[in-house]
């Protein structure tokens, strides 16, 4: 299949193998994500990381495959669009960019915490 690819055989082998596992764990990633992304807007941080861990370990529980280091913001941004919001004046904090997620990935109306009247 990707014999004809000469040097860069062993690297298409080993992103052919992590694509595989990402595709595994994409159903427990999804779980998380939906669960925050509808529950976790209107709460502050420390609320949001003690829902996170809840759901974390329920997860475990069930054996849904997941990434062990799971992450709302990495899951449904990218680092050119977090660039992108601090350009535009948001601050750089994980509060922020799960904000950010927020509001321009949800469906609904956010309804966010915002302290420093920056969102």
């Amino acid at each position: 299949m990707i014999q004809g690819l000469g040097d860069e055989k062993v690297r298409w082998e080993k992103d052919l193998a992590n694509f595989r596992v990402e595709f595994y764990e994409l159903i427990g990633d999804s779980v998380l994500a939906a669960a925050y992304m509808s529950y976790c807007g209107p709460f502050p941080s420390d609320f949001r990381q003690r829902m996170n861990k809840k759901w974390m370990a329920k997860i475990r529980e069930l054996t849904l495959p997941h990434k062990k280091n799971f992450t709302f913001i990495k899951f449904l941004t990218n680092e050119e669009q977090m660039s992108k919001w601090q350009s535009d004046g948001l601050p750089t904090d994980d509060f922020s960019n799960e904000n950010g997620v927020f509001v321009t990935k949800g469906l609904r109306w956010a309804l966010n915490i915002d302290p420093q009247s920056q969102a």
